[in-house]
This record gives structure tokens, C-alpha cells and sequence, in this order.
């Protein structure tokens, strides 16, 4: 409440919005700049890269992961390395942290001993921005979204700022296990865990690339 009377304007505290306008020519460019930078490593290094869609979002939007490893077009019997980022819609810097490290990586390979051996080795796989939807609610709605994913939980067609799920609460290990305690049941609660376990789209997609 006290972000909410310090940082927002009066017109974005607490209203009811409709969901976002994904046809909306800054929502669209954000989306298409992180999904170029992704393909664009793509590009440059397709001999130890794939591209990958995980699934989509509550919202429609694509979840990607690049696979980087040096058989990246099939599966191997190695160690796999997850790298996920912003499973909560108000970690922006994460993505770009996870960008980074295979940005890193792939332009090492070739002068980096280890970087060598993590591509040869490793089946590495990179998934900058889990959490679309609440991205964009964050970035372009409302500060209040916090760390949700924007679903319309009530299914009243209208997406309140404080609606959603906290994604990283919603995965079925020990689910509800604490009760009222790191999760909640309380839907406008910020760590609202969700209707069950596993209910959204995003942690689903995550789960089966874990798998």
C-alpha cells in the first residue's frame, strides 16, 4: 500500500483495467526485441543452438528457450543446466542476466577452455522470460501486479493489478504443504499460490522441459 501512495499515479492505484492490448505497438516491440536477441544468438551460432517454444502464456504469449549444446538438434545422455528467469513478472533484471550468460558463453567457446567444455559437455538451456504476461502487466498496467502472472483468476473478462498467480508458488512440490505461510489462498494475496498445483500454463511449460 505504501509503493502503491508513493510510486503510482492516482489513475493506476487499485482500478480494474481490461487485459492488456497485445496489439499495442510498444507492448509488441518490447515482446519482439527480447525474442530477437534470442533469435539472433540463433543466428550467429546455429551449429550449437535450437530454438525452442516451451508453450504459451494464460495470454497467448510464446515462452521460448534456446538449447545451447554441441548436438543442440537431438537429445543426449548428458547433465542438463536450466537457466530460467523472471518466473515473476517484476524481475526485469534477470532476463537480461540470463541473455547475458549465453551471450557469454556461445562467444567464448572458441577461445575459453571452459566454455568449450560446458557446450561439449552440458545440454544448456536458457528461458530469459517465463513469465510474459506479468512482464508486460507490470511494465505497461500497473506497478500492483507485482509478481503474478496477469492470469484472470475470476474470470470476469478484466485483469485488477492485484489479480494472478505467483508462479513460483505454483509448482507441486509441497504445495500448500506451510498453509498460510510463503504461500497464500487469498487470490489478491501477492503470493497467491494458485487454484491447485501446477494450474497455470507457464509452470506446465517449465515442467515439461524439465522432464
Amino acid at each position: 500500500d505504501l509503493f502503491a501512495k508513493t510510486l503510482l499515479p492516482p489513475d493506476r492505484r487499485l482500478r480494474a483495467l481490461p487485459p492488456p492490448d497485445t496489439s499495442s505497438s510498444e507492448r509488441v516491440a518490447a515482446l519482439r526485441a527480447f525474442e530477437d536477441a534470442l533469435r539472433q544468438l540463433n543466428a550467429e551460432h546455429p551449429d550449437v543452438t535450437r530454438l525452442v517454444e516451451l508453450g504459451q502464456s494464460a495470454g497467448g504469449k510464446s515462452i521460448w528457450a534456446l538449447k545451447v549444446s554441441d548436438a543442440a538438434g537431438r537429445g543426449e545422455r548428458e547433465p542438463a543446466v536450466l537457466f530460467d528467469a523472471a518466473q515473476h513478472g517484476v524481475e526485469l533484471w534477470s532476463t537480461e542476466l540470463v541473455l547475458d550468460i549465453a551471450r557469454t558463453i556461445l562467444s567464448r567457446r572458441a577461445s575459453d577452455a571452459r566454455a568449450a567444455a560446458w557446450v561439449r559437455e552440458l545440454e544448456l538451456w536458457f528461458v530469459p522470460l517465463v513469465n510474459p504476461d506479468g512482464r508486460d502487466a507490470f511494465m505497461e498496467v500497473s506497478h500492483l501486479s507485482g509478481r503474478k502472472n496477469a492470469r484472470d483468476v475470476d474470470g470476469d473478462g478484466r485483469i485488477d493489478p492485484r489479480e494472478g498467480v505467483d508462479l513460483n508458488r505454483n509448482f507441486p512440490f509441497a504445495w500448500g504443504r506451510f498453509g498460510e505461510r510463503g504461500s497464500r489462498t487469498r487470490p489478491r494475496h501477492p503470493r497467491f499460490r494458485g487454484p491447485s498445483a501446477a494450474s497455470e500454463l507457464e509452470v506446465q511449460a517449465l515442467m515439461k522441459l524439465a522432464r
